[in-house]
């Protein structure tokens, strides 16, 4: 019988070491224990090797500045991913984005518009200057022709206006521009 006991006590050794046993196998080991010098040797070989090994795998303090490193590079990557726009690229989309105002402008408010160049036109003649055309893109939208007449004082303007369509598509043309300018920088900002 002792045999017995002491197979089974050594195949609960490391349970009953930690405390995983229920009660009253865990007191019929201690009772057992208290009797059987050879059990008793191998429990403490037991708690010796659970020291060592917790002294052997114990977690070892981290650098000094270890957090400090991981998050710089952390933070050196997050930027070399984000480039910076090129003046030319900046160029490009505010020039899109004016060409889109600018042909709102005209194709929502025209005559307004028209009128109003009409004055400024005026005010520059009368300071030595003429605008007589006004390109945008390229290509003629508008021809202002502007007189000042120095007798009545009164500013005459000649308006002729493109054709509805091409102008129709021209605004399609600036908004997909300045559209995909805004989502080329927006990646860069984020």
């Amino acid at each position: 019988m002792i045999r017995f006991a002491c197979r089974d006590t050594q195949k609960n050794l490391t349970a009953y070491i930690n405390g995983e046993l229920e009660r009253p196998l865990e007191e019929w080991i201690s009772r057992h224990l208290q009797e059987c010098p050879r059990c008793q040797a191998s429990v403490q070989t037991e708690k010796r090797l659970n020291r060592q090994l917790e002294s052997a795998l114990a977690p070892e303090p981290a650098p000094e500045g270890l957090r400090e490193r991981i998050m710089a590079s952390i933070a050196q990557e997050a930027r070399a991913g984000r480039r910076d726009m090129s003046w030319g690229e900046v160029m490009i989309c505010a020039l899109s984005l004016s060409l889109l105002l600018c042909f709102a402008v005209i194709w929502l408010d025209g005559p307004a518009v028209y009128s109003t160049l009409a004055e400024w036109g005026g005010f520059v003649s009368r300071l030595g200057s003429r605008l007589s055309e006004w390109e945008i893109g390229g290509g003629v939208v508008a021809s202002l022709s502007v007189q000042w007449d120095n007798t009545v004082g009164t500013v005459q303007s000649v308006w002729n206006q493109p054709d509805a369509g091409m102008v129709f598509f021209i605004l399609l043309f600036c908004f997909i521009a300045a559209g995909y300018q805004w989502l080329r920088l927006s990646k860069w900002t984020t």
